[in-house]
């Protein structure tokens, strides 16, 4: 589905129009005789050759799209829609109420019913409205798409019930309607009226909108339900309670993490942009920021600046100021050992070694 929707985005951006229009823009317009924007700018397209470009993004919408992003949300909506109809039973074994179930069903994908048959009506209207440089495509993506596409979004069709789709068909025209009432957008400029004929298009392109935030609202909603076990009823579901339970945690962590990991990201990109803003020394936050260690092993300590090669020179030189006294004292610390256990070889040789890597330029004495 995303590569899908990546294919859709390119072929719209080929189709954009001087002024920034494109094919959606063109959806939503209504033409009259004064005043035809979709008229001119599909005038535009076939004169530069790219109205095939419509046709296909339209056969792409409507044969390719509206199945996947549909047959996914009915899909999670029947499966959650059945879960959520076993929970108020009493017994985990029982089957859940016909009545209850087709209520749930109902409720939770109803929206993507709607949402199904106003994009198809939009899609309708583009293709009709565009013929017939939007025929042939329509057919070509078709021969390719259906034999794939059809048996997974039909089998998911299939699990819906006749209220299902009424109560889909219902919402659908009470979107358009409370759209066309809401907005004037839809109406040519020279008329006073809506005509729903005309504008039918451009009502199921604005009414869009609502239906898909309507559709991924009532999923959530359904999922959150099964997630927190609003319905779960007491007694036998409390092992289901506790299962849920730990579901959650899960599920927190796993967005805790990814939240901290898109957190680290962004202040490292935050990080690589503010370096050459800073310009190395050339204000004091950028001397504090150069003198300061970054992580990254030996690479990130020499792409560090001045200061942190002046604090590395300034260790060394501690670290070296007194080497004989540290190398005067395994000295008689070796002595001491082999003098009190002439037979603890590993000991001495261990100490020796580390004399040696203590003073690695001077080589210690052999001591008796």
């Amino acid at each position: 589905m995303a590569s899908t929707a990546l294919v859709l985005l390119v072929v719209r951006s080929l189709l954009v129009v001087p002024g920034g229009w494109d094919i959606e823009d063109w959806l939503g317009w209504v033409d009259a005789p004064s005043d035809a924007p979709g008229a001119a700018m599909l005038t535009l397209w076939r004169q530069c050759g790219v109205a095939w470009l419509a046709g296909l993004y339209l056969a792409l919408d409507t044969l390719v799209f509206i199945p996947l992003y549909a047959g996914l949300l009915l899909a999670i909506g029947t499966r959650v829609a059945a879960a959520l109809a076993r929970d108020p039973n009493s017994a985990a074994d029982m089957l859940p109420s016909p009545r209850r179930a087709a209520v749930t069903r109902c409720a939770l994908t109803a929206a993507t019913i709607g949402l199904v048959l106003v994009d198809l009506v939009e899609n309708g209207y583009g293709i009709a409205h565009g013929a017939p440089d939007t025929i042939w495509p329509l057919l070509a993506v078709a021969v390719i798409a259906l034999p794939l596409l059809a048996p997974s979004f039909v089998r998911a069709l299939r699990e819906l019930g006749p209220w299902d789709w009424v109560a889909g068909l219902v919402l659908g025209v009470g979107v358009l309607a409370l759209t066309g009432a809401s907005t004037a957008a839809c109406r040519a400029p020279d008329e006073r009226h809506l005509r729903i004929a005309t504008a039918l298009g451009c009502l199921a392109h604005h009414g869009k909108l609502l239906l898909v935030m309507l559709a991924v609202l009532a999923v959530v909603v359904g999922i959150g339900l099964w997630l927190f076990a609003a319905l779960l009823r007491r007694g036998w579901g409390d092992p289901q309670r506790q299962l849920r339970a730990e579901l959650r945690s899960a599920l927190g962590q796993l967005l805790r993490r990814c939240a901290r990991a898109a957190d680290r990201a962004l202040q490292r990109q935050r990080h690589r942009r503010a370096r050459p803003a800073l310009g190395g020394d050339a204000t004091p936050d950028g001397d504090r920021l150069a003198a300061r260690p970054r992580r990254g092993g030996f690479r990130g300590r020499l792409d560090a600046g001045g200061g942190s090669r002046e604090r590395t020179d300034r260790h060394a030189a501690r670290r070296h100021a007194r080497p004989d006294a540290r190398r005067r004292a395994l000295s008689a610390r070796v002595a001491s050992l082999a003098r009190g256990n002439r037979g603890a070889r590993t000991s001495v040789a261990s100490l020796r070694r580390a004399l040696i890597m203590c003073s690695p330029s001077q080589a210690m004495p052999r001591t008796a």
